[in-house]
């Protein structure tokens, strides 16, 4: 009589392969080693019989779920579903399921997340951390519950004792900010986000190294503008942060923005208005979007290595979970300028 897939069990797969249920235990469960050719029978036979082993009552039980929370945010303008889309695929090819839950960059959901995976019985999270937010005491604790914990942030905080991926993007600020003065740029302009303030400082450290302006009129928060309310982001944020500045601090020969999209737009207006990019004025985008190469000019930006930086958090997070005792993991991995024309 054929077994229907809700009643199939491990002693009926056990029966089938012609092995014993503790060797079909440790094929499952991947604690203990077993011969590949007995591994892949097995699996042909529950594939056969329809049965899935239950990974939350293994978790329950103090085993693994073969489970880990990804926590990220996938708010505008930059949307990393991608880099989510990525990392997932990768632990997916090891046999773990990501429960994937955007941040959305607020504490409240972050903590109600942790909490919640700690219920779950995931065997890590990965947190996309990328504002670098507070860690209280209570916070800290929740996360020593999960069994691995991999922070992905902008700045290494060695008093928290997770491992910790940086994803450094003040170099590649520096590293515009020089490439602009060395083609004879002295009058610069930084059009960032709230958050940003790192990325600032990197940028108003190069501009005192050469001795050019670096008070407030090298930076300007588009954020103070933004209606985050709205339904859609507007984009027009850029040229009118960009003309107050002139206003007050006159006019400028290169200009960073946090975005290709708001580079592309104030592009438009700087054509408009008669001033050629990149003669008149340099220009120079960030998350280097798809479409940036194809306008014109071509829009210079900055790679956020989201291939590479995944490739790491696959490396660390599989080490943490194969060696739960091992020493914290502190590694880096810095953002990339990409030259275009804009730059000159």
């Amino acid at each position: 009589m054929p077994v229907s897939e809700k009643n199939a069990n491990i002693y009926q797969v056990a029966e089938l392969a012609n092995v014993s249920a503790m060797t079909v235990a440790r094929a499952f469960s991947g604690k203990a080693p077993v011969a590949e050719k007995t591994r892949m029978r097995i699996l042909e036979a529950a594939k056969q019989i329809g049965y899935r082993p239950n990974l939350l009552a293994r978790g329950l039980r103090g085993g693994s779920t073969k489970t880990i929370g990804l926590l990220w945010s996938l708010c505008p303008p930059h949307s990393s579903i991608g880099q989510v889309r990525d990392i997932s695929s990768r632990l997916m090819k090891h046999h773990y399921a990501c429960q994937v839950v955007d941040s959305l960059s607020d504490p409240a959901i972050i903590r109600h997340s942790i909490g919640d995976f700690v219920d779950r019985r995931v065997d890590g999270v990965i947190f996309g951390d990328l504002m670098n937010m507070d860690y209280d005491r209570e916070l800290i604790e929740l996360l020593k519950r999960l069994p691995a914990v991999l922070l992905v942030v902008k700045k290494h905080c060695p008093e928290l004792p997770f491992d910790q991926l940086v994803v450094d993007e003040d170099k590649s600020i520096a590293d515009i900010a020089e490439h602009f003065i060395r083609t004879g740029r002295k009058h610069l302009l930084f059009l960032h986000s709230s958050g940003h303030e790192s990325k600032v400082n990197a940028f108003r450290t190069v501009l005192k190294k050469y001795a050019l302006p670096c008070g407030a009129g090298c930076a300007s928060d588009i954020s103070k503008r933004i209606d985050w309310n709205g339904a859609k982001f507007n984009w027009q944020v850029y040229p009118a942060c960009f003309a107050d500045q002139e206003e007050r601090y006159g006019k400028y020969d290169g200009v960073i923005c946090s975005t290709d999209e708001g580079a592309a737009v104030l592009m438009k207006k700087l054509l408009k208005d008669g001033r050629k990019v990149p003669e008149d004025i340099a220009v120079c985008g960030f998350n280097n979007s798809y479409m940036s190469e194809f306008f014109t000019p071509p829009i210079a930006s900055v790679r956020r290595m989201e291939s590479e930086t995944a490739e790491l958090i696959e490396q660390m997070i599989l080490a943490r979970l194969e060696d739960r005792a091992m020493k914290k993991q502190w590694k880096t991995i810095h953002m990339e300028f990409v030259h275009r024309e804009s730059a000159g």
